[in-house]
This record gives C-alpha cells, structure tokens and sequence, in this order.
C-alpha cells in the first residue's frame, strides 16, 4: 500500500472542473479548502494503490467564463500533456516513516514526530500533527522532505510485520486485482478511467 503498492511504477493526474469560484475552495470559502477535498481521492485512492499522483488540473467555474477563456484553458492543458511525464509527483509522507506492524499500530515513528515538534506546519493534509496543513499540499507539487530526515535511523521491517499479504485487504484486494488486469500495460492513467475502474470494481465487489 502507498509507496510500496502494486502501481508504484505508474501515474495518475485529476482533471477536474468545478461550478463554483476558486474562493469558494479556498480557506475561508463555503466548500471548504480544496486541499482537504481532493486528500480522500488523491491520498486515500491513488497514492494507497501506489500511483504517483501529478498536480491535479482544476478549472473552476467553468460553466461562468468567456469561450475565449476555455480556449485559453484547454490550450494550457495540451501543452502540459505535452510534458507532463517529466513533472515532479505530489508530496506524500513515505511509509517508511511508520512503524509497520500492527503492535505498534502503524503510528509515525516517534523519532520522527520529535522531529516535527518545531516545525510550523504538518506534513501532509492528513498528517498535520495538530499544526497547519502545508499551503496546496494536494494542489501543488513540493521537492521531498526526505533529506529533511536523512540522519534520522530506520528500524528494518521485520518479515511480515507489515501488511503485505493481499488476505489482509480483503475486499479491498480484489478492486486492486481488478484494476492491475486492466491497466497493468498502461503507464499512466486518466482519472476518468480511474473512476470508471473503480466503479466497475465496486460494482463486481459489492
């Protein structure tokens, strides 16, 4: 799962329009902070299946804007197609950053939260420790924190301390089969395909 799951090797990228302003997304707009809307699909869909997950694409307010702009928008978003096998994933906080047994509970090493304790912002949407959440964490690309922890030492994983057997993700196992047969000789993916995969797997789960 996350960095150690079956896509790692592969990428995935929202494109997304909403109906709504970008003040409505933002901190003290009335849907809320986009960052916080995008941590469940983002994190907790793509990076746990292990894709890299590029800068979302968002338009907003698109049924509200001039042709002329759309035009604009869609040739932005073909140029980046262009070059968007080189752009730099999102920040997510690595696995190796936990404790991966279920003794320990899979909490964040405690080296590694003493660390955090002077920082000013969290690492992530959902592991901001209490602090801030980092400014467009879900919406803007960030170089790795990992030099950050270099010195810090890494207890290795004992054999089967973590959850590595697909038993343990029962249902969730066969949704992640069920995507892998399908794209498995794709290199990247769109997140229209990604939704209907997911459906589809949801549909021959549930």
């Amino acid at each position: 799962m996350y960095d150690k799951g079956p896509f790692r090797n592969k990428k995935a990228v929202l494109s997304i329009t909403t109906g709504g302003s970008g003040s409505m997304y933002s901190l003290q707009g009335i849907h809320g902070d986009m960052n916080i809307i995008l941590w469940p699909i983002q994190s907790g869909t793509l990076h746990f299946c292990g894709f890299q997950v590029l800068e979302p694409q968002l338009t907003y307010s698109v049924g509200h804007i001039p042709a002329d702009a759309r035009i604009q928008i869609l040739e932005g978003w073909k140029k980046r197609l262009e070059n968007i096998w080189d752009e730099t994933p999102l920040y997510f906080v690595p696995s190796s950053f936990f404790d991966l047994n279920f003794q320990a509970g899979f909490l964040m090493k405690k080296e590694l939260q003493e660390e955090q304790k002077n920082k000013k912002s969290g690492l992530s949407v959902g592991h901001h420790l209490g602090k801030p959440i980092p400014a467009d964490n879900q919406i803007k690309a960030r170089e790795s924190l990992n030099e950050s922890f270099s010195n810090v030492k890494r207890a290795p994983e004992s054999p089967g301390a973590a959850c590595h057997d697909t038993e343990c993700w029962t249902p969730l196992r066969f949704l992640i089969r069920y995507v892998w047969d399908r794209v498995r000789d794709s290199a990247f993916l769109t997140s229209s395909q990604m939704i209907l995969m997911l459906a589809g797997g949801l549909t021959t789960i549930f």
